[in-house]
């Protein structure tokens, strides 16, 4: 319409920070492929009743996914660190899996999806706590390309957590994040 202004669309994803190295600019297409195999795998579990092998090889059985993902995912669960992360620690806590996200905030239009939300709520229902959760394939070699990644992906998280403050009405301090690197199978929280 002539005359209104135009709202600028900003994905979190999108966002700069740190160093990149030059092949990341360029994904490869079976990289991609990989990513978007690996994040739909996990997104297929809501929870594990726990982390006993026979529970994750049930989780795992119903998990449909190219090979090379299944063994990442597989390799991930087998993780203790981020296994919990799929555990259900109370009975009113739901997950968020692969949940689209669109909002106004400070004037931009923010779009994105939320890997993995963990919202704690009240016998009421209200939320009271929220852990989010973001899954990354890179294939990174070392704890300092872990650091630089990290610190890579920061912006995003915390523009996911600001539209998670708006979306549960909690305190920015009640959300937790965990960013999850599949291939070292390394959490990094905040």
């Amino acid at each position: 319409v002539p005359g209104l202004p135009r709202l600028g669309r900003r994905r979190p994803s999108d966002q700069p920070g740190g160093s990149v190295p030059g092949a990341a600019l360029f994904p490869t297409q079976a990289a991609s492929a990989f990513g978007t195999s690996v994040h739909a795998a996990l997104a297929q579990i809501e929870w594990l009743a726990d982390s006993a092998p026979a529970t994750l090889a049930r989780a795992l059985a119903e998990i449909s996914a190219p090979d090379d993902a299944r063994t990442e995912v597989e390799a991930c669960l087998r993780t203790p660190e981020i296994a919990r992360l799929f555990e259900r620690t109370h009975p009113t806590t739901e997950a968020w899996r692969e949940r689209a996200v669109e909002l106004l905030l400070d004037g931009e239009l923010v779009s994105g999806v939320f890997d993995r939300v963990l919202v704690e709520r009240n016998p009421a229902g209200r939320a009271t706590a929220a852990t989010l959760v973001e899954f990354k394939t890179d294939h990174l070699a070392s704890p300092a390309e872990l650091d630089e990644a990290a610190i890579r992906h920061r912006p995003q998280l915390d523009r996911y957590r600001e539209a998670l403050v708006h979306l549960l009405s909690l305190p920015a301090e009640k959300i937790s994040t965990a960013l999850v690197f599949t291939h070292l199978r390394r959490v990094v929280t905040a």
